[in-house]
């Protein structure tokens, strides 16, 4: 399947048939709507940034470990984070499986891109296949949804471990693992902010009919 990425469309993806999804980050908003409204615009921005630049150095880090690519160049400024990333990839040895991928649920409405599924070392076992995100900024708490919405996608569905790796600006970094079970309500909220977009969708279509 192909796939598109519109992100100031009213649902971000689209499959090669025309159908669109609403994307794991518009679910995400619409659990926490007010999350970040007190945050100030440029602080936004320059979070938006981070993280791109970040989650760039971060997937052409995994590649060279595969042999794909040179040393990425650290950009300026983000020193502490990118070394963060090859700690964490010193401590996981990942091989990676899939890299930036986009998939989707199609019974759920839902699509989302991952940042890499990898066979990695966890808790003392090797090879365990790990459904990895990047964070580059404080832990929210629709963080764990975020992974458990991902790991329903059929590419992720094998995938063992659910695992964000939180990443400071000290070079530091924190693993977490997210274990369905131990975030039922958190997965109640997401199922419920799926079905209030769809709500919202039907409410929209009904206010523009004549």
């Amino acid at each position: 399947m192909t796939w598109t990425v519109d992100r100031t469309a009213s649902q971000h993806y689209a499959d090669d048939t025309g159908r669109r999804y609403w994307s794991v980050s518009q679910v995400r908003n619409r659990m926490d709507p007010g999350a970040f409204d007190r945050v100030g615009k440029d602080v936004l921005a320059k979070a938006s940034l981070r993280g791109q630049l970040v989650h760039g150095y971060a997937a052409l880090y995994l590649m060279y470990l595969d042999g794909l690519v040179q040393v990425p160049e650290v950009p300026e400024g983000y020193e502490g984070y990118c070394q963060a990333v090859r700690l964490a990839c010193d401590q996981l040895e990942p091989e990676v499986l899939d890299l930036e991928e986009i998939d989707g649920n199609l019974k759920m409405g839902i699509a989302g891109t991952k940042d890499f599924l990898a066979g990695v070392t966890w808790k003392g076992k090797r090879n365990r296949v790990a459904l990895c995100d990047w964070k580059t900024g404080a832990p929210t708490k629709t963080d764990p949804a975020q992974l458990m919405l991902y790991h329903t996608f059929p590419s992720n569905e094998h995938a063992e471990v659910l695992l964000d790796i939180y990443l400071r600006r000290d070079g530091t970094y924190t693993i977490v693992e997210v274990k369905k079970k131990d975030h039922a309500h958190d997965w109640a909220a997401a199922l419920n902010a799926i079905q209030a977009l769809k709500i919202d969708q039907q409410l929209t279509e009904w206010r523009k009919r004549k």
